[in-house]
């Protein structure tokens, strides 16, 4: 917060109680000029217009949880010379208790040198911090390592600032911490990048696990197979190109197309509108109203949406989704603000209902849910796509980019990624046979036993 010249103001909290001004406690309370906290359930308990001190005009707040002990919160206004006209909040509680700060949101009018706090109160919860209160604080005091209950709320400290700075901060920072999250690898502060894991690595896992329960060589060969494909987009392991492989109209039922060609999404895509996906404006611009390679506008169009809102998906519900409205496919839709037709055939492709109101998406889906995207980018950009930008937009590192690719059959040089290149698979005098996609699927291999 800004420093005042004129120094720090002492301001008396009054306790108003039913239109009844009593004195808050034996002992005085400073507000200096910092920024203090508004709990989460802080109700207005009363107003205290006081001239003394330079001016001072006191809004007082209590805690739901705390009235019986006491604890007020203090938003005041210094007016006059000696204040400098700044807004500032303090609390009752004493500093020792070593509860979690949460910062009130302000603008700051440099001309007229006043701190506007943001209203309704509640905003105070965007971010939360642990605030060290100077070498006494007995949080930090040497041989007590431990921390209190109390500071540790139910925000993570480096996510909060992330969520305070995407609330509030302008348009430049939104965009970099977007990028930055997209090309992040994954670490434990990650907002959505997933577990580093190939369908190739996980299928072959699958094999050896059931080696256990005496299956055949051939019976693991078989189950492995079975459970990379099984994560696959719709395809058809004996087309020869790339639209025939992962047909388009094959990933939604046509009740699906409909419902989805119907929502908001759809609207935004057709129009162009801002609030899309930047790859989305991006392609659309680049496209100007045409079709991408062999598909027309109108499946452009579709695969732009389902794009969208697959992204939107892989982004924000990276492991579940919990739904406070209910239970039941109509409350996710609802929550999800989707067609019911569209949830019912695409969100449950990959969360499954796990209890009441929650609905997880599991390692293998997460995989998949990664595997949609990456095809649905290879159909926009033409079936050819640089693995750089294939790892931004699925918020990857490079290496996974390339095995994602790989695994749909992508054949991988440099930092290039095609589908379904035309190559010779067999010849015969001069004759050649194009190659299909089973023949292009990484295979799956049973580790051997070392003999000892």
């Amino acid at each position: 917060m800004a420093a005042i010249e004129a120094g720090p103001i002492k301001v008396k909290v009054v306790r108003v109680e039913d239109g009844a001004e009593g004195e808050a406690g034996d002992e005085p309370y400073a507000c200096a000029p910092i920024v203090a906290t508004f709990p989460h359930d802080a109700r207005a308990a009363g107003h205290v217009d006081r001239e003394h001190e330079g001016g001072i005009q006191v809004d007082l707040y209590a805690s739901k949880d705390h009235l019986e002990k006491r604890d007020y919160y203090l938003h005041a206004k210094a007016g006059g010379s000696k204040g400098g006209g700044v807004e500032y909040v303090s609390s009752s509680l004493d500093a020792n208790l070593g509860r979690p700060v949460k910062y009130v949101v302000g603008f700051l009018d440099r001309e007229t040198r006043t701190l506007e706090l943001m209203a309704p109160t509640h905003h105070a919860s965007v971010a939360h911090f642990r605030v060290w209160r100077g070498k006494d604080d007995p949080l930090v005091m040497k041989g007590r390592e431990e921390t209190s209950s109390a500071a540790s709320g139910d925000y993570d400290a480096l996510e909060s600032r992330r969520n305070l700075l995407k609330e509030f901060g302008s348009n430049k920072i939104k965009r970099l911490i977007a990028k930055r999250e997209r090309t992040q690898i994954k670490d434990s502060d990650s907002l959505f990048l997933e577990d580093q894991g190939s369908v190739l690595r996980w299928a072959t896992q699958m094999a050896e696990a059931s080696a256990a329960k005496g299956q055949s060589e051939e019976d693991q060969l078989a189950r492995a197979t079975e459970a990379r494909r099984r994560v696959l987009p719709n395809h058809d392991l004996r087309a020869t190109t790339a639209r025939q492989a992962y047909p388009l109209a094959g990933m939604l039922s046509s009740r699906a197309w409909d419902s989805l060609r119907a929502s908001q999404y759809y609207r935004d895509v057709e129009e162009g509108s801002e609030s899309c996906d930047e790859y989305v404006i991006d392609r659309l611009a680049a496209l100007k109203g045409g079709g991408a390679g062999e598909m027309s506008k109108e499946e452009t169009n579709r695969a732009l949406c389902l794009y969208a809102v697959l992204k939107w998906l892989h982004k924000t519900h990276r492991r579940a989704i919990r739904c406070k409205k209910g239970e039941g496919v109509g409350a996710l839709a609802s929550l999800l603000d989707l067609p019911q037709d569209l949830v019912l055939d695409l969100v449950l492709k990959f969360f499954k209902s796990s209890g009441p109101g929650v609905w997880e998406c599991s390692k293998s889906s997460r995989i998949s849910l990664k595997l949609h995207l990456a095809v649905l980018l290879l159909m926009l950009e033409g079936y050819s796509v640089k693995t750089a930008a294939l790892a931004e937009e699925l918020g990857v590192d490079a290496q996974e980019a390339k095995t994602l690719a790989r695994e749909l059959g992508c054949a991988v040089s440099g930092d290039s990624a095609r589908l379904m290149k035309r190559k010779r698979a067999a010849e015969s005098g001069d004759a050649t046979v194009a190659a299909d996609l089973e023949s292009r699927l990484p295979k799956v291999g049973l580790k051997k036993a070392r003999a000892r």
